[in-house]
Formats: structure tokens, sequence, C-alpha cells
């Protein structure tokens, strides 16, 4: 790599340059000032710049539309008091934010730290009588509006022991601000006995001092480089569900789908990954929908990419994230020539450089407003044309994952919808996976309509393909 050959050079042509001025020993010890100095700096601009990023979240909230995560998790039956005491004693020492290292710049007002007695007073009793999955869904559409407290713990347990004869069940609420996929994963690694994390910490690269500050000073130029080009005549045509709350809200996920049959239909085509199937898949749906049920006209969906870690040879791959990024997709009759054209346009997006860059936008806007009206501005000014924003999250692969011995039988969260018309995850654990949506009730899309799209395409897609 020429930076590895042009960083040493550099420095070698400093202390040259420094001893024939000065001499040999001042040389050095200019050099060391400097050296440290940058570090220091480097460093300081590097943590203020992801803590940022995450805690900008609370700043970009609407009116019944907090950032919040919802987890529901369905186990082999587990004693109550078990399961508390596996939670404090092994999960929330795991359950801590993707940038903890930095927090103590901040922590008085962003983060406070959870001692066993409040961890307990967070887990609290799901109420019995909610059993069936309508049920359960309606219960999370209610928690979704309400938000969390500054002043407790930034997330919430509901248990309930007696989901059934042999099965129990948990919801796991949680601020956006804690961190995203990676953190509900740490603590899926923590309260499990047969799930570990190492695999992505092993893959997560090394950025150096120099990358992290080029990365510092070339960042806006990726974020504008991987900015699709969005023309002026391109509408979005979910708009009108966009920037309305009602406080009520609507949650719909797809049956579970076979990782290994959606594998089958992406692996024809060279270099294609689940990304480039995910988001075909998406625009095909809200195009059809927006043609049949609002009539419009426009084959161009734009969707933006929360977070993407998913790869085909290990179970998470950072080479192919997109974080922050706007896809732009014209939607074409043909489902082959719609997937070439999504695979082109998502290729400058796989790299590392371009997810920091758009994080380091993010970070950027909120340290420089830090205001509530402005951050939110900023946000609705570049998602307009946006109809969606999706996230990518793999969850753990093992068939026979078990917490306290008991066998989990499934997971299934649900993403914050920001300002827009809806979000969906996709969410994958052993070799299933599913898509689950959010809206607002009352303002938002039918996305019961736009899942059932998807599910009929993906059903016919399997069968041939």
């Amino acid at each position: 790599m020429l930076v590895d050959v042009f960083v040493p050079l550099i420095k070698l042509s400093f202390i040259i340059y420094m001893t024939y001025k000065i001499g040999f020993f001042w040389a050095l010890l200019v050099f060391f000032a400097i050296y440290l100095g940058i570090i220091k700096l480097a460093e300081f601009a590097l943590k203020m710049e992801l803590i940022s990023v995450f805690d900008s979240l609370f700043f970009i909230e609407y009116k019944g539309s907090p950032n919040i995560i919802q987890t529901m998790v369905i186990i082999e039956k587990l004693e109550y008091n078990s399961f508390k005491m596996l939670i404090t004693q092994k999960g929330i020492k795991n359950f801590v934010r993707l940038r903890q290292r930095v927090d103590k710049y901040l922590n008085e007002f962003f983060w406070k730290e959870v001692s066993i007695e409040e961890a307990q007073q967070n887990i609290q009793p799901f109420p019995s009588e909610i059993r069936k999955m309508d049920a359960i869904l309606n219960f999370l559409e209610h928690e979704f509006p309400k938000s969390l407290s500054l002043n407790q713990p930034m997330w919430k347990i509901y248990y309930n022991e007696h989901f059934n004869d042999s099965q129990s069940m948990f919801v796991l609420k949680y601020h956006h601000s804690l961190g995203d996929g990676v953190s509900l994963l740490n603590l899926f690694s923590g309260i499990c006995d047969n799930f570990s994390l190492s695999e992505l910490n092993s893959r997560t690269p090394q950025i150096s001092l120099f990358q992290r500050i080029m990365m510092a000073v070339l960042s806006p130029y990726y974020v504008f480089k991987i900015l699709p080009k969005i023309k002026k005549e391109d509408v979005n045509p979910l708009a009108r569900f966009s920037n309305k709350f009602s406080g009520e809200n609507k949650l719909v996920m797809t049956k579970a789908f076979s990782f290994s049959h959606l594998r089958k239909i992406y692996k024809r085509f060279d270099s294609a990954t689940f990304n480039d199937l995910a988001w075909t898949l998406l625009s095909r749906a809200v195009n059809q929908y927006t043609k049949s049920a609002l009539n419009t006209t426009s084959n161009v969906v734009i969707g933006a990419m929360g977070v993407s870690f998913r790869t085909e040879i290990v179970p998470y791959e950072l080479d192919n994230s997109s974080a922050g990024s706007m896809v732009r997709i014209s939607t074409k009759e043909e489902f082959d020539d719609n997937l070439k054209d999504v695979i082109e346009v998502l290729k400058p997006l796989k790299s590392k450089t371009n997810m920091l860059g758009a994080s380091y936008l993010l970070g950027l806007i909120s340290r420089l407003f830090l205001n509530e009206t402005l951050v939110k501005k900023a946000g609705e000014s570049s998602f307009e044309k946006v109809s969606f924003i999706f996230t990518n999250v793999p969850g753990p692969s093992e068939k026979e994952l078990r917490i306290g011995g008991k066998k989990v039988f499934d997971i299934i969260p649900f993403v914050p919808r920001g300002n827009l018309s809806f979000s969906v995850i996709s969410f994958s654990f052993a070799d299933e996976v599913r898509f689950n949506f959010h809206a607002d009730r009352v303002y938002g899309p039918d996305i019961g309509q736009i899942a059932e799209i998807l599910e009929t395409e993906i059903n016919e897609l399997v069968k041939v393909k």
C-alpha cells in the first residue's frame, strides 16, 4: 500500500530537514512534540466524531416517533427470576454502546452507568394475558411512541415466562443511541451459551493514525461521491406519508424465508450480495404498491441505508457496508434486469471508507448545530425524496442457539422510521431471514400490502430459480 511507503518517507524527510536546520537532537524533540500533538488531536477528534454520530439521534426525534428499537425473542420456557439473574450478571455488561470507549467526554448527559439494582428494576413482567402474536405486535406498536427518559437506563426488558405451555418470550426495548445492530448482537453474545462475536471482532479493520487523519480530511469527498445522482424530476411516491406522526404505529413482518434459497437467486450474478437482492425486492414492491394503490407513474425508488453487515463467506463483512447512504433505483419490468442494475448502483457503496464518510458528515452536522430544530431540518432536506429506510443485520447463524441452557426459537427486531414513510429491517437467524416493517398506522402507507407483494415475488423466484 502506498500509504505504508510514503508515511515513513515523510517522517524521515522531516527529521533530515529539521536536523539540517536546528540539529539532530532538537529535530527529534520537535518531531515527537508535533507527532504527539497530532495523535492527541486526532484521537480527540475521532472520539468526538463517533460519540456525536450516535448522540445526535437524541435530536433527530419526532413526537410520536422516537428512535426506539424493539426486539422480540422467543425461547424455551425459563423461570422469570433465573432470566433476570442471567441478564443482570451476564448480559448487561455486554449491552454497551459500540462507542463506549469515548463515553467519558459526555457521560454526565448522554450515558449513565447501570448498576445491578437499576438493571433489575428495568426488567419487568410482560402482561400475562398477551400471548398471541397479533396481540404482542399490538403491544409493541403502543410501546414505540413512548420515549425513554435520559435519567434512566436507555433500555427496558419485558419478560413473559408463560408465553405458552413450552415457551417464554421477552421484548427488549432500547434507544438507538446505545448503538446499532452490532450492539444487539453484543448482548446476545453475553447471554447466549454458544454465540460469540469473535468473528466480527477479528474482521474489524484496524485504522492507523494516518488513515484517521486522511479520512477526517477526505470524508466529505466520499460523502458526496456515494450520494446517488438524484435528478430534479425525481419524486418521492410516498412523500404524502413522510413527516406525519399520529402517535399510533403499525408493525408487519413477513414469513421467514430460507436464506439458502435466497442465496441461490442472487448467486447467479457475479459479485451479487444479499444487499443487492434485498434492495431489488424492496424497490419493486414499493413500485408495484404505488402504481396500484396510489396510481403513480414514477419507476424511480430512492431508499436510505441504515447499516448493513452481511456476506456470503463469513457471518459478518464490514467491507459490504453502506451506512447513511441513499440508494436510487430505477425499477425494470424483468427481475433479472432490475437486479443487474442494482448491483451496479451498490458497487460504489461497498467499502469501509464510504461508511466512515457518511458517519463523519452526520457527526459534523451534530457538532456544528447541536440543536434539535436545525439537525431535523438538515435531515429532512437530505431525505425529502427518500421513500423508506432499510437496515440489514445478520443475527446468529447457530441453529441451536441457547440462553441459560434454553433453546432460542426466534428473534424478531423492529427499527424506528424517523420522519420517513416506513422502515424495514432484514434480520436472519440460523438459515431463516424475514423482513419486518414499521409505519404510522394513521398516516403511513399500507405496509401490509407492500410486505405481501414482497412475499409473493420471493415465492415466485424461489419456485423458478
